[in-house]
């Protein structure tokens, strides 16, 4: 599910009455020429501040331009009269635009610095700033983080007995549930939004909310419910195509439609979205659009078309947030802690310097630190300059290294789509299934290469969080949720290099893709993966509860055991192989590398 809307507060000015509509665009909506006709006659220098956001909140909607512009003048009026309100509530405008072209370092200095105007001048507005620093952090996929700003935000909001903004919290805060695999708080937050908005009549937050049931749904698999919501939004905002909400929905409708493989009414979906798409310069709106109208004219027989979007696809995202500025995040908000705490520090000594003995003992105390500084700086300048050095190339390579496995992965999923789009027209059923198991070794591969860039240490895989997605995603791929399948493990956090890592994951992956396939055959059953360290050894255990195989099956012939029994001489690795209850493969690991 996409961005929900925003619940940004907007203060309106309304001074006067302006009836005279043909001096502005006729294009422009008319609350747009209504701003204009105040600003026009207003002089007094606070009130244009305030209009100025008003019309870039307004043009934030439709034109990205027009509302920088306006955002600018903003900033540069507050400025010029010192008004620390209006420079907060101006600065967060620009990093809102900031945050919807793709410039995420930029949007959370700005959030850190609003955070601290808002302080200053006694906390109003910082539940809105906790909400957009929290949709920051979801869009990174820190789900954690942003639901900590999001309940931060809710608690403001809930004691300034705000509906609108309790209803907006509650939404957020279920978005990040539903990211962190606990679908009932989402769904329950979710319902309980829903009646807030609907009791108090506020449109745009009760089509969030119809958005984050449609995406409960679709994450259940019920796509009647799903379809209904999406309806229910798109029929309301026909009128307003140029919704963040309106789109969204569009896009999610189509996905259903592209389930159900009814490409026609997805196509037409879609093209509704593209006119709309420039104009709002939302990079994660196009990228969507990108990969879903690929897969449309794929299926409609448009090979050419499809092309080119996929390959848009590929180039646009890049250019959204990388999973770098994670860590950017985080720095500035232990910058922005560290800061306050210093502040409080000196306030506290200042208030205990009741006398002028405790301010000479502190002067100097100050005196002799500063001397010992001065002399440690002697001392160590000459060795600081070269671990600069040393620090500045080693963070180049790092970075390198980073920016080298995200391309991989990049380019092992542009493969794993291709693989994709080409299933899809081979009718020969073993050719099909062949293509399938070589996408999903591709993803297995391009899943370790995504975690080595998303992490701070790029030469190992911590294999407990790399098994579990594994796993998931091969449940996905299948088609089987965890009520027929039963997924049960003990994997110790253990960090392997890429060169166990690789061939051990293309093994985990073979082995669960068995049991997958053949283990039960539409019957209820366990899938047990143990990995543990034992001794001097790795150990890896995959078992389940299946019919298992006899003599007869040769499953000594297929692909997949021989790919296993390579990799497994490649790790100095025996295999030993039960069925006597179920299937159970043990691999005991020799040539292994902790990191």
């Amino acid at each position: 599910m996409f961005l929900l809307s925003r619940f940004l507060k907007v203060i309106l000015l309304v001074l006067c009455s302006i009836s005279s509509n043909l001096l502005f665009a006729q294009d422009d909506p008319p609350e747009i020429i209504r701003f204009k006709g105040y600003l026009e006659s207003e002089i007094d220098s606070t009130k244009k501040v305030g209009l100025y956001n008003d019309l870039a909140w307004e043009y934030s909607l439709s034109n990205y331009d027009s509302s920088l512009k306006y955002t600018n003048k903003a900033i540069q009026l507050s400025n010029t009269i010192g008004d620390d309100y209006w420079k907060a509530v101006s600065l967060e405008m620009m990093a809102l635009l900031k945050e919807i072209s793709g410039q995420v370092e930029e949007a959370a200095q700005l959030y850190i610095e609003v955070i601290g105007l808002r302080e200053k001048i006694g906390g109003g507005g910082l539940e809105t700033t906790y909400n957009n620093l929290g949709i920051l952090f979801k869009e990174q996929e820190n789900y954690q983080k942003s639901f900590e700003y999001f309940r931060k935000s809710y608690d403001i909001e809930l004691k300034n007995k705000n509906s609108e903004g309790i209803a907006g919290s509650l939404i957020n805060m279920a978005i990040s549930f539903s990211h962190t695999g606990e679908a009932d708080s989402s769904f329950a937050l979710l319902k309980k939004a829903l009646a807030i908005t609907k009791e108090n009549n506020l449109g745009y937050i009760t089509s969030s909310a119809y958005l984050g049931l449609s995406g409960y749904y679709m994450q259940k698999n019920q796509l009647d419910s799903a379809l209904y919501f999406c309806k229910q939004i798109i029929d309301a905002d026909s009128e307003q195509t140029e919704t963040e909400s309106f789109i969204t929905a569009l896009i999610n409708a189509s996905d259903i439609y592209i389930k159900r493989e009814k490409y026609p009414l997805a196509l037409e979906h879609l093209n509704k979205v593209e006119s709309v798409l420039k104009k709002l310069n939302n990079l994660a709106f196009i990228n969507k659009f990108y990969a879903s109208k690929a897969k449309v004219l794929a299926a409609l027989g448009k090979y050419p078309e499809a092309y080119l979007y996929l390959t848009k696809f590929a180039a646009s995202r890049d250019s959204l947030i990388s999973k770098e500025s994670i860590s950017i995040l985080h720095d500035l908000e232990k910058k922005y802690e560290t800061e306050k705490k210093e502040r409080q520090i000196i306030e506290l000594q200042l208030s205990g310097a009741k006398s002028r003995n405790q301010r000479d003992v502190f002067i100097l105390m100050v005196c002799f630190v500063v001397l010992g500084i001065i002399f440690l700086f002697i001392l160590l300048r000459s060795k600081s300059k070269t671990n600069a050095i040393i620090s500045t190339s080693l963070a180049e390579k790092e970075t390198l290294l980073k920016e080298i496995h995200h391309r991989v992965k990049n380019n092992l999923q542009i493969i794993s789509s291709l693989l994709n789009l080409q299933s899809r027209y081979i009718s020969d059923k073993a050719a099909k299934q062949a293509i399938n198991e070589g996408k999903s070794r591709v993803k297995a591969m391009a899943l370790i290469h995504q975690k080595l860039y998303q992490k701070d240490n790029i030469t190992g895989i911590e294999m407990e969080d790399y098994s579990r997605n594994l796993v998931e995603s091969l449940f996905a791929s299948y088609g089987i949720n965890h009520k027929q399948i039963t997924f049960v493990s003990d994997i110790n956090n253990l960090r392997l290099d890429v060169d166990t890592a690789i061939p051990l994951g293309l093994i985990l992956n073979e082995l669960v893709t068995n049991v997958l396939k053949y283990a039960f055959e539409g019957s209820k059953g366990e899938l047990f993966i143990q990995l543990i360290k034992d001794k001097d050894n790795l150990k890896l255990t995959v078992k389940d509860n299946g019919k298992g195989f006899t003599k007869s099956d040769n499953v000594e012939e297929g692909y997949g055991i021989r790919l296993i029994n390579s990799l497994s001489r490649k790790l100095k690795a025996t295999v030993l192989v039960d069925s006597s209850a179920g299937t159970t493969y043990i691999l005991t690991i020799e040539k292994f590398k902790l990191v």
